[in-house]
């Protein structure tokens, strides 16, 4: 059946995995991840040779780090030098055994190269390390379509589409399969949406088919159901069962999600693999705590738990999608009293990118193997292991209940709590902000308690303060906003122009006047012409507005602690008929327990036209003091001076 061959290849759009978003810490970290930018700006132009080259010569800085032999085996493996991808992959896999994206890959190429068998075997070893691994599901069942293995295939097929639903190769086999087992509903379904997805060539050739399946099909595709999109694959525990226990049961069922009975009872849904849930979520905790985790409860780990609104088998999908709004996002299907499966209304998968594995084969607790040479090798957002009190160098904290809940984490020898200290970690220059929050001597305590004083003595308020900042900053956004869509509009043409589809570095918009020109026209005692930026009451604002945002160094996006920043919130701007992925200006931001911020993605300088004084700061700054009464250290370069703060707001006399 080479015509399954010929159509799969033209329809198919080959499945990678992006690489970690997080690459370890090196000598040349910052030089090899804009040169890794760079190589998959270059794939997605189809310049395949000045991809390679460019990896090259990332290699040839960083010769150890994994990821650079993993970027370079999937270009290798598109431009088809199978050998070449192959031993680039073994050695990312050689330097991290853990990475089922590089299984994958690794899989691809050996079908490519003509062993479907060993390439199987590859896509096996990744699910061991990933069940949620949807390119590992979506490559095997296309090797076993290539095999008239039918039956095999569907159930790979159902599950890859139920984890990432635009996969159009997946989408197509399934069809086929569907087709090949006598089932044109289905197939026709499943093919009317690849048409939808894939360019016109690829439309022509399934435009074959769709006629065909039509004729057999009688025109109806299968209507949606329920029964259609709902995970079977779910285990039913209780909050009182204990981490093993849940990993025990998930492995056993090859479970996705995990259904939790509450009080009253309701129940509740929380999926295993998803971003931000249990994976994601234990894991974390288990990176800080280590075997102990094994031990705790669930109901020691998991709060706001929303009970579902569960459907009956026959519901529409209209009636499943507001059973799912009011659910949480996903809830069970239920006939008879008796549990069917769970549907659920969006996918998000992510895996954690840490040395500590629970949901796989087996859990593998690695800190105290790694302890020894992770210190120069760490990822920029991962903390520390060696406690500030008592110096003692740590695998594993001990974990802190209070009110039978985990509420954070402690030195096992003299119970330092190590959260305050990773925070002010943070806030070096080159953690979380080039220029830094602080300098490398000053505490964050210490330079809280002191401004403090200051606040104090003036007679304001830190609210004071962050409000006149915010009403200053928010009036002068929306006189902006015209001229930032604008400014945005050039950028994207100025970026197509260069050949790139995607952002290298820091980068901000074109709005003009530069601020460090205003600063030292101020310094000369001059002022700027009363009609630029924006006059409000008397005082003249000015911005300058990043395509990105700076991170609180407060943040804490799960409890007891998640290193990570939170993500950019992006958008898909068409410029020229050309998609690019563009931050979204202007966006909140969370920090912690629900608290929010605004104006991470611009700078400000106000001007008090009548005293010939300014204040230049981070759009940040309201929010840092407000929550945490921080106005960054003495010499960091977006410290704000409270006392000249609350002059030039109108705040204090003198």
């Amino acid at each position: 059946m080479r015509w399954l061959r010929r159509i799969a290849d033209r329809l198919a759009v080959k499945h990678h995995v992006e690489p970690p978003a997080v690459p370890a810490v090196i000598d040349h970290r910052a030089e090899t991840r804009v040169l890794v930018n760079k190589a998959w700006n270059l794939r997605s132009l189809g310049n395949l040779k000045g991809a390679i080259t460019v990896l090259d010569h990332a290699l040839e800085l960083d010769p150890d780090e994994s990821e650079l032999y993993y970027t370079r085996g999937v270009i290798c493996r598109a431009a088809e030098r199978y050998d070449e991808a192959i031993a680039d992959l073994d050695r990312a896999l050689e330097r991290n055994p853990h990475y089922p994206e590089a299984l994958t890959e690794r899989g691809l190429a050996y079908v490519g190269r003509g062993s479907l068998t060993r390439g199987i075997a590859d896509y096996d070893a990744a699910l061991e390390l990933d069940p949620a691994c949807a390119a590992a599901l979506d490559n095997k069942a296309s090797a076993l379509c290539l095999k008239h293995l039918w039956t095999h295939a569907l159930p790979l097929l159902d599950r890859a589409l139920r984890l990432s639903p635009t996969l159009v190769n997946a989408r197509h086999n399934r069809s086929l399969a569907h087709e090949m087992l006598g089932d044109p509903g289905r197939a026709l379904a499943d093919l009317q949406i690849v048409t939808k997805q894939v360019g016109d060539g690829a439309q022509r050739l399934a435009a074959q088919r769709l006629a065909k399946l039509n004729a057999r099909a009688g025109d109806k595709p299968r209507a949606w159901s329920v029964t259609d999109e709902m995970w079977t694959e779910y285990v039913t525990l209780s909050l009182q069962h204990t981490v093993a226990e849940l990993l025990a049961a998930v492995r056993e069922r090859s479970a996705y999600q995990v259904v939790l009975p509450l009080a009253g009872g309701d129940h509740a849904v929380v999926p295993v693999y998803e971003a931000s849930k249990l994976r994601v979520r234990l894991t974390e905790i288990a990176d800080l705590v280590g075997p102990a985790i094994l031990e705790l409860r669930l109901g020691q780990l998991l709060d706001h738990l929303a009970p579902c609104v569960p459907i009956d088998p026959a519901a529409t999908q209209a009636q499943a999608m507001q059973a799912l709004g009011h659910s949480g996002g996903r809830t069970l299907v239920i006939q008879d009293g008796q549990i069917l499966g769970v549907l659920e209304g969006s996918t998000d998968y992510h895996r954690p990118q840490l040395p500590t594995t629970l949901f796989g084969a087996q859990p593998s607790f690695g800190r105290d193997a790694e302890r020894a040479d992770r210190g120069s090798r760490r990822a920029p957002d991962e903390p520390g292991r060696s406690c500030a009190g008592c110096a003692l160098e740590i695998a594993y904290y001990r974990p802190t209940l209070a009110q039978d809940k985990l509420t954070g984490v402690a030195c096992p020898r003299c119970g330092r709590d190590p959260i305050p200290d990773w925070i002010e970690d943070r806030m070096r220059p080159g953690r979380w902000s080039r220029a830094g929050f602080l300098d490398h001597t000053e505490r964050v305590h210490e330079v809280i308690e002191r401004d403090a004083r200051t606040v104090t003595a003036l007679g304001v308020t830190h609210a004071q303060i962050a409000a006149a900042l915010d009403r200053l900053l928010d009036h002068a956004s929306s006189a902006y906003e015209p001229r930032m869509a604008g400014a945005v509009r050039r950028f994207h043409e100025q970026m197509i122009e260069a050949g790139r589809q995607s952002l290298d570095g820091e980068a901000a918009l074109e709005l003009g006047p530069s601020l460090d020109d205003l600063v030292r026209q101020l310094d000369r005692g001059e002022l700027p012409a009363e009609d630029l930026g924006v006059m409000i009451d008397g005082t003249q604002v000015f911005l300058k507005v990043y395509l990105g945002y700076q991170s609180c160094p407060w943040t804490l996006l799960r409890r007891p602690f998640c290193a990570a920043e939170a993500p950019c919130p992006m958008e898909t701007c068409c410029a020229d008929s050309v998609r690019i992925p563009s931050p979204v200006l202007g966006a909140a931001l969370p920090c912690t327990g629900g608290v929010t911020y605004r104006h991470g993605d611009r700078d400000f300088l106000i001007i008090d036209r009548n005293q010939r004084t300014y204040l230049r700061g981070s759009g940040l700054l309201p929010h840092l003091i407000r929550e945490h009464r921080f106005f960054e250290g003495t010499h960091s370069r977006y410290r704000l001076d409270p006392e000249r703060a609350a002059r030039v707001l109108g705040l204090a006399g003198a």
